[in-house]
């Protein structure tokens, strides 16, 4: 009997490490990549007394109020499909993003953009899709940023800058707790620069402040991500940007400190604390539990079986005990 169960123990232990294996091996790095079929999501973030430029009076002037900046994320699994080729085909996904900035008061909208772009499934990082597009017109891009790596480290990842057009590292600088999840905190600092802008809006500014002038930025941003799905918790960006006539003062195009509303903040905890849970449980709880488990078996079947004696054949008288006497 303790044979018997000593080898059904023994293919169980087996199974379970088998099982173990196949979970983190196989099914793991499945589930860290960007889903083909994620939902549609919004992130808000908005600045108080932020300072930028209107035309509430039929001419630019500076005006001062809540901007309110709302980036919109629509998964394109159509054009993944049929647009992505090669070594995009299966390892990069599609998506159409919508950015806008508007005064909570009066609903005017300050600037918006609409991009379609492609994303590496594991890194998240930009990639090299010559499909990508800013309102409409051909653009590439680089870097991190709508997310960084699945298991990211404490160190500088690219990030990409919209108004640069290019990418700056964001560099670690701490680990903090936001909404209850440890996160890593990334801090970029992008110094006062000479840009290029767009020539039609750059043409007005310099007719209605100067013959002459450009447009300078600087922006210094922070992004807390929970490290293991590599997603964000919390954004703050302080961007300056500035129009410099000719002569006379300079003119604020827009000011202001943007971070997450509480609503934002609490939906991304929620999503990330999800997919965080999703991620462990396949990588390493079941994995670590079905391995430890199926050894403990292992080692119990084979000390049953080495314990439960050798087996008679059919027929075999069994062993006379020394000193024992055997009566005809």
């Amino acid at each position: 009997m303790k044979r018997v169960l000593g080898i059904v123990l023994l293919g169980v232990g087996v199974a379970l490490a088998v099982f173990a294996a196949g979970l983190r091996f196989y099914v793991a790095p499945l589930a860290i990549n960007i889903p083909y079929d994620l939902e549609p999501s919004t992130t808000i973030a908005e600045a108080r007394n932020a300072t930028y430029l209107g035309v509430s009076t039929g001419r630019p002037s500076v005006e001062t109020g809540t901007l309110r900046s709302a980036t919109y994320v629509v998964p394109q699994p159509g054009l993944t499909r049929d647009e992505l080729t090669g070594d995009l085909d299966g390892s990069a996904v599609v998506w159409d993003v919508y950015s806008q900035i508007a005064d909570t008061s009066s609903g005017n909208v300050i600037t918006a953009s609409e991009q379609q772009i492609a994303l590496d499934r594991k890194t998240g990082a930009y990639a090299d899709w010559d499909g990508a597009s800013v309102d409409g017109d051909s653009a590439s891009f680089t870097g991190h940023s709508y997310k960084l790596p699945f298991n990211a480290e404490q160190r500088a990842y690219p990030f990409w800058d919209d108004q640069l057009g290019e990418a700056v590292d964001i560099e670690f600088a701490a680990v903090e707790e936001v909404s209850g999840l440890q996160a890593y905190r990334y801090e970029q600092t992008i110094d006062e620069t000479e840009i290029a802008y767009n020539p039609d809006t750059l043409a007005l500014l310099r007719g209605a402040f100067g013959g002459s002038g450009d447009v300078f930025y600087s922006n210094t941003r922070t992004i807390w991500v929970e490290p293991v799905t590599g997603q964000f918790l919390d954004v703050r960006e302080q961007p300056n940007l500035e129009f410099r006539p000719g002569r006379g003062d300079p003119v604020t195009l827009l000011s202001g400190d943007f971070s997450y509303t509480e609503q934002t903040k609490a939906e991304a905890a929620n999503t990330v604390s999800s997919n965080r849970d999703e991620i462990m449980l396949v990588n390493s709880t079941l994995p670590i539990g079905a391995g430890a488990g199926g050894l403990v078996l292992l080692i119990i079947g084979v000390v049953l079986i080495a314990t439960s004696g050798p087996r008679r054949s059919a027929g075999e008288p069994a062993a006379t005990p020394t000193g024992a006497v055997s009566v005809s």
